[in-house]
């Protein structure tokens, strides 16, 4: 083979090496960037805000006397005492029933109005628990006044003014219950008011129990 052809075999084999090493480090070049692409995309990916799964908040009932309007009571007394004449119209309430015996000394939540209708009421109270409770607490709540009225009277008759002796009739002034510090707290015109609807109870339920009795 002459040296001419060696040449342009060798300058041939040059440029095919040259070649295979351009398309190889173009290869790598785009691999790199692939990758790099791949990875900012990962980043771009891990780094984005994600949706924030928000628990539920627990709704915690909240413990004690529901409040009710007053006038939702007033109602429902009103559509009872109708209810001979206008059937269907009410329907028994347990807790509005409940609510109404509970409440029923206090004049802010159930008005002079109200508790002369809620006095009928009572008196249609069927004998149970319920009929015996209301009675109880009528009858406690009048003897804690009564005796009251007669320390206060006394008082007023001894003059006494020791500490001991006002201590004694501050202690005679409240009967035991749950709601003897919101008693305390009443002035005389409460007091009384709260006397007097007990004895409209305490009469209600006798007049229907001897009503029963002559039946």
């Amino acid at each position: 083979m002459s040296s001419q052809n060696k040449a342009k075999q060798n300058r041939k084999k040059k440029r095919i090496s040259k070649h295979i090493l351009r398309a190889q480090d173009k290869k790598a070049a785009e691999q790199s960037t692939s990758s790099s692409s791949a990875s900012a995309s990962t980043e771009t990916t891990n780094n984005k805000p994600q949706d924030a799964v928000v628990p539920k908040k627990k709704v915690h009932k909240q413990k004690g006397k529901k409040v009710k309007d007053p006038k939702e009571a007033a109602s429902y007394l009103s559509l009872w005492k109708i209810r001979d004449t206008s059937p269907n119209i009410w329907k028994f309430n347990t807790n509005m029933q409940s609510w109404l015996l509970r409440n029923m000394y206090d004049s802010t939540l159930v008005p002079k109005s109200t508790f002369q209708t809620l006095s009928d009421y009572i008196v249609k109270l069927p004998e149970g628990m319920t009929r015996k409770r209301v009675c109880d607490d009528a009858l406690s709540k009048a003897m804690r006044y009564k005796k009251w009225a007669k320390e206060e009277e006394n008082e007023g008759t001894s003059k006494e003014t020791d500490d001991s002796g006002a201590a004694d009739t501050n202690e005679s002034g409240a009967a035991t219950g749950d709601d003897d510090d919101d008693w305390k707290n009443l002035d005389s015109h409460d007091k009384r008011r709260e006397y007097k609807r007990a004895r409209i109870v305490l009469e209600s339920l006798r007049s229907n129990g001897n009503e029963t009795k002559s039946n």
